[in-house]
């Protein structure tokens, strides 16, 4: 009796480890893995901007949309994040474009700035 109650328990934990298994960062291109970090990086300058007492609730929020846009659940997106800074060769990669994205976000938004002031 009891070898099936331990035998329960660990297809139980094997099961429900399997469901909640993320995915391998394989699984991503490095384009896929850009916009993923890229509005990580959006969604944390946002919630930085902010006071701190509205940061938490801004966080959830922006990461729950984030997790939605990108089809992952949260401990998916943990992993892409911790897996992409232990894959040093990729990370410096991705990383490299990525600063690239943001600096012609900064650049485009720079311009749409300037031009507004020109036209006041």
């Amino acid at each position: 009796m009891t070898g099936i109650r331990i035998s329960l328990f660990f297809i139980t934990l094997i099961f429900f480890g399997a469901c909640s298994k993320p995915m391998p960062l394989e699984n991503y291109s490095d384009d896929q893995l850009i916009e993923i970090l890229f509005d990580v990086h959006v969604a944390n300058n946002m919630v930085n901007a902010n006071s701190k007492e509205i940061r938490d609730s801004l966080k959830r929020v922006y990461f729950e949309q984030l997790q939605e846009i990108h089809d992952l659940s949260a401990s998916q997106l943990d992993s892409i994040i911790d897996l992409v800074h232990l894959d040093n060769k990729r990370h410096i990669r991705i990383y490299d474009s990525l600063s690239i994205k943001v600096q012609a976000m900064i650049d485009s938004e720079t311009i749409k700035e300037e031009s507004n002031n020109r036209n006041k």
